[in-house]
């Protein structure tokens, strides 16, 4: 019979020559990237020169857009926000009704650690019979979220 710490040394000695492959590629991608960043370093300090001079071209003479045979320039403008003042807008957005201009997400640190203290003080309140379900975390989330979870690997060297 195989013991626990057999079977986990057999595991290790099967992934030993897998992990430091692994390693290694991770290794020669980095030292590429370090050299092609150092190559197109030239290109992409030029790019962003023709950038802002055409730019400035289409902005001296009032233009969003302009057509060649070779290509269109044209400016693209964007926003973003950010709340300075978190009860003053939250305050607005109650009072306006206006939830359609905001983006409501999860703090998934906070939400793990409230269904926690959910599942917890349900511990404390449950008997369970052996042949009754146990119940799932999800169902300790505050209403109206779900959770999706996803299990990466990181390898890192000693």
């Amino acid at each position: 019979m195989v013991t626990s710490d057999e079977a986990e040394i057999d595991i290790v000695a099967g992934l030993k020559p897998a992990i430091k492959k692994y390693l290694e590629i991770r290794t020669h991608i980095a030292a590429r990237t370090k050299d092609l960043d150092a190559e197109l370093a030239e290109f992409n300090a030029a790019a962003k020169q023709l950038s802002a001079y055409i730019s400035a071209a289409l902005t001296q003479n009032g233009l969003k857009n302009v057509k060649t045979d070779d290509g269109t320039a044209y400016t693209v403008t964007t926003s973003s926000y950010r709340i300075a003042d978190g009860a003053a807008y939250l305050r607005w957005l109650t009072e306006n009704q206006m939830w359609e201009s905001v983006d409501l997400k999860p703090i998934a640190n906070a939400t793990d650690a409230i269904a926690e203290e959910r599942f917890e003080a349900w511990l404390e309140d449950v008997t369970l019979r052996p042949d009754e379900p146990r119940p799932t975390f999800e169902q300790f989330l505050p209403p109206g979220l779900t959770r999706t979870t996803a299990v990466s690997l990181r390898v890192r060297t000693k």
